[in-house]
Order: C-alpha cells, then structure tokens, then sequence
C-alpha cells in the first residue's frame, strides 16, 4: 500500500511537469521503481499460492503489476510533445528525444532490476519454508569445533532449591524465572508446578488432579504473567486455568483451539502452540489469540504427512522481545517478536545427517527407523534459546546427546557430545530458559551427580552443592554468557 501511495503522488507530479527534463525524470524514476516493486514482490514470495488452502498470499503482487502497466503508460505519454502559447495548445506531436529519452530510461530500469534481482538472490542464503513461503537463512551444521561452550561462560551460580517432602520432585520438564521466582513443571508420575523464591525457597505447589474447580487431569504446560499469576493448561479439558501469586485457583477459561503450549503477549492476548488436528486449527501451527478463543493472526501450516505424537511437545521460547517456536526434529526455527508477529527463520542443514521429510514428520518413526538401527542422523529435540547473537541447541546426533551453540554473527558452531570423560558444567548441558539477554539457566540432578561419581571415580562442585545433592536434591545453574 505504501509503494501504491508513493506511486500515486509521483504520477501527480508527472501530470504537473511543465518541462520535458523534469517530466522525463520522473517518469524514469516511477518506472524503475515500478519494476523494483515488482521484482521485489515476487521474488520475495516465490510461493504465490498457499500450499494447502489454494489462496492468493500476496495481493500486493498483482498490485505492483497493476500500478507498473499504468505507470509504464504514463512514461510512453511522457513522450508526447506539447507546443502552447499564451496557455493554448497549437500543437502535439511526439518528441523524438523523449521517446530516446525513455528507451534509455527502460534500459536501465531492466539491468537495475537485473542487478537487484541478482543481489537478491546473493543476499537469500537460505530458502523458502515449504508450508509457508517465508523465507528463511541456512544453518549448515557440521561437527566442527570453531570455539569451546564454556568459553563463552563467564560464570555460574548455584541456586539449590529446597528439599523438604513438600518440595520434592520427579524432574524438571518446564522451567520458568521471572520476577524473582523459579517456577518448575514436572511431569512424571505426578504432574504438579513447583515454585521457589530466587534463593531457591519453597513457596507453593500446584498438584491438584481431579475433575473438581481448580484441578485437571493433564497437566501438561504453564506459563507465567507480569504479577506472577501462573495459567496452567489441562490437555483433555481444553482448560486454562488462572492461579495468583500464592497459587490460590482464581478462574478457568476454556478454548476453542487444541494446543501444547502458549505464551502471553499482553493483558489478553496469546501465542498458542497447535496441534495438528484440533477441529478449529486450520490446518495452522500457531494463532495469535485475544481470550484464547479469538483468532487474530494464524501461521505455519502442517505438512500433510505430520503427525502429532506424545514425543512431539513442541514448545515456545521467550528471550527478550523474542519468541522462538520450533516442532522437534523439523530442523527450522521461527522467531516472533514481542507483538506476535512472525519476523525471521532459521534452517539448519545437516548435511548427510539430516533427516528425511517423512522421517521429520513423525518423531516416533525416528526412535525405530533411526536411533534402534543406529543410522547417521542429527536433529534438534526441543526448542533452541535464542539471546543476542548466540542458539543454544540440544541435538541428537548418531543417537548420542549433543549441546551446541552457534554464533550467528560469525557463523561458527561449538559442540559437545555429552559423556562423563568429558563432562562440564560450564557446557551448559540442559539449556532450559534465557532468564535475561546475558543469562541461561539449565539444571543439575542427584542422578546425574552420583552417575558422574561413579563414572568418574570422583566429581565434586562445591560442598555444599555436593552435600546436597547426596541427598537427592536438585541445583538450578544461572549461567551468565559474556559476549564480545
């Protein structure tokens, strides 16, 4: 619309130009710049139809089109001589030098969009997402080493979280800091959100299972606003259920869209993670909501071929004013801003390691066909964290756990297979949350401290850490990044 307006404005001026210099340069510059949208438009979204739906996507395309023939028209009639004294017209004709004149000017509105189109495809490093037509910049991931994880950590503190009955649990699955509190899903046995102060002390529970006001009967993600009031989502009742900063049930609210998990916008709208085959998701694999129900926005079509499975718990990260979003093993990462709008993507190539499409798909045919006959393989199993130029990814690759960071300033990827001979805590090892711009948090169990003891012969952190720990406790590790 605003290159339509802009192109409306310049032909006004055409029509006003009493001189054929004038005239001809304007009519030069509305028609190269005519072209140059047009290009723009169409090379810009190469997939004109939607995928599934059959829709038009970019109407500004055809607008472009449109607005260049009437634009070219008023050039050629830019031609045209007029001869008038005193105000009146004695003759017309056509100036030989401003028909020159615009056979010059579509010379070099054709090799300008040839240079653009050109510098275009030299700028698109990557490709167009195949269920969205956004396009995207390419990864090539590789096992190479251009720098060490705990290079870029320049600290770590220790939070122990409390270990009284109450506060006890069976893993952390979620992880949430904000406003000076630890929040913690865990889903084993028992589903229940833990929540500490940030020194790590218990403050409440949320375990209520049952069909009764504030209990659910799955509980399978949460998410945290401004005044610490916590929602927490029941699966099988398509609930969202409000608890306050003292985890005293406050409401519920149920949804017309089937989703794993959601993110908050402001006061009431939502980013919500869909399911494939919820009655009212569109085939979509995010919406932006107002009260969970009204749609605003949708994005992100399903491949035909995708399933929904219980390993597929597709997750959103906020980072700043950046929300990442990426389906397990599907190799590309979308970021929202903080406004709900889809802004960049990321695909990452693994070369002889990737997986196939029908394989991307379905995360249990990866766990028969791929991990049980140890294949080469490489994939992302959750969704990477994203602060200022650094991703922090968990991968699988050739059916061992692997943390990796890349720097997408300098293009350099930092990799290390998880193994006890090996192991640091500086590396990172379970990237949970981005607490702040400069801040990771990941976790550390008594499993994996008395693993690593065993292993190893010997593994100590500090002694208080490791008295803890002994006893079946759990630290959360704040770890700072330092960046250049």
């Amino acid at each position: 619309m605003k290159q339509f307006i802009i192109l409306m404005l310049a032909m006004l001026i055409l029509a006003s130009c009493r001189q054929r210099l004038y005239r001809d340069l304007v009519s030069g510059v509305c028609f190269i710049y005519a072209m140059e949208g047009t290009l723009r438009e169409f090379f810009g979204r190469i997939n004109v139809f939607d995928p599934n739906m059959q829709k038009m996507k970019c109407p500004n395309l055809l607008l472009s089109l449109f607005v260049g023939i009437i634009v070219s028209g008023c050039v050629q009639n830019a031609g045209t001589r007029d001869l008038r004294f005193d105000n009146n017209l004695i003759e017309t004709g056509t100036d030989n030098n401003a028909k020159s004149n615009f056979s010059k000017m579509k010379k070099i509105s054709i090799f300008c969009a040839c240079i653009g189109l050109i510098t275009s495809g030299c700028n698109n490093t990557g490709k167009m997402d195949a269920t969205t037509g956004f396009p995207t910049k390419t990864i090539q991931w590789e096992l190479r080493k251009d720098f060490e994880i705990k290079d870029i950590v320049k600290d770590i503190h220790y939070v122990i979280l409390e270990d009284s009955p109450e506060s006890m649990f069976y893993e952390i699955d979620k992880l949430i800091i904000k406003n000076d509190r630890i929040y913690v899903l865990s889903i084993g046995p028992i589903h229940e959100l833990l929540t500490f102060d940030i020194e790590g002390n218990f403050l409440y529970k949320i375990s209520r299972q049952g069909n009764g006001p504030g209990e659910y009967t799955r509980f399978i993600n949460f998410t945290v606003d401004k005044n610490n009031n916590v929602f927490v989502l029941c699966l099988t009742k398509r609930s969202i259920m409000k608890f306050d900063k003292n985890g005293e049930y406050v409401s519920a609210e149920n949804s017309l869209f089937s989703f794993r998990d959601f993110v908050i916008i402001n006061d009431n709208q939502h980013l919500l993670s869909l399911d494939k085959y919820g009655e009212n998701n569109a085939n979509r694999k995010v919406v932006l909501t107002t009260d969970f129900n009204k749609s605003e926005d949708m994005f992100l079509y399903f491949h035909q071929d995708s399933k929904d499975n219980k390993f597929n718990t597709v997750r959103f990260q906020p980072s700043g004013d950046k929300i990442a979003y990426m389906r397990p093993i599907n190799d590309t990462l979308f970021i929202f801003d903080n406004r709900g709008s889809l802004t960049q993507a990321w695909h990452f190539d693994f070369g002889k390691r990737k997986l196939t499409e029908h394989l991307k798909n379905d995360f249990e045919k990866v766990a028969g066909e791929v991990i049980s006959e140890g294949q080469h393989s490489a994939y992302i199993t959750n969704t990477p964290i994203c602060i200022k130029n650094y991703i922090f990814m968990e991968i699988v690759v050739d059916g061992q756990g692997c943390i990796s960071v890349y720097d997408t300033s300098k293009n350099k990827i930092a990799y290390e297979i998880l193994k006890p001979e090996t192991f640091s805590l500086y590396n990172i090892n379970t990237p949970l949350y981005a607490v702040s711009d400069s801040v990771v948090a990941s976790w550390f169990s008594s499993n994996s401290y008395l693993f690593l003891k065993e292993s190893l012969g010997s593994f100590s952190i500090n002694p208080d850490v490791d008295a803890h720990l002994e006893k079946g406790g759990t630290i959360i590790l704040l770890n700072t990044i330092k960046f250049e």
